[in-house]
C-alpha cells in the first residue's frame, strides 16, 4: 500500500498537467478552479490505487489459495469450484 502511495505521489504533477480548465483570476473562478483541480487530482489517485491494490489484493488471494490447496488454483463461481492450474 505504502508503496502504491508513493507511487502516486511522485506522478501527481503529471496529474495536474493533465488538469485542462481555463485559469482566470476573478475570485471566484479561482475558488472554482482550485475545487476542480482538487477534484480531478482525487479521482486519478483514487482509480489509479483502486486498480493497484485491485490486482495486489487479486495476486494474494491466489497465492493463499495456491498454499492451501498444494498448489492447485480454485475459482469460486456462484455454483462450483473450478479447478484453474493443477
Amino acid at each position: 500500500m505504502s508503496n502504491a502511495l508513493s507511487e502516486e505521489i511522485r506522478r501527481l504533477p503529471v496529474l495536474v498537467y493533465q488538469f485542462n480548465v481555463s485559469f482566470h483570476t476573478e475570485q471566484h473562478d479561482l475558488i472554482v478552479y482550485k475545487e476542480e483541480l482538487c477534484h480531478h487530482v482525487e479521482n486519478g489517485l483514487v482509480s489509479k490505487l483502486r486498480a493497484t491494490l485491485s490486482t495486489a489484493i487479486d495476486t494474494d488471494i491466489k497465492n493463499s489459495q495456491r498454499e492451501m490447496t498444494g498448489n492447485k488454483l480454485y475459482a469460486f463461481n456462484a455454483r462450483y469450484f473450478i479447478l484453474l492450474v493443477e
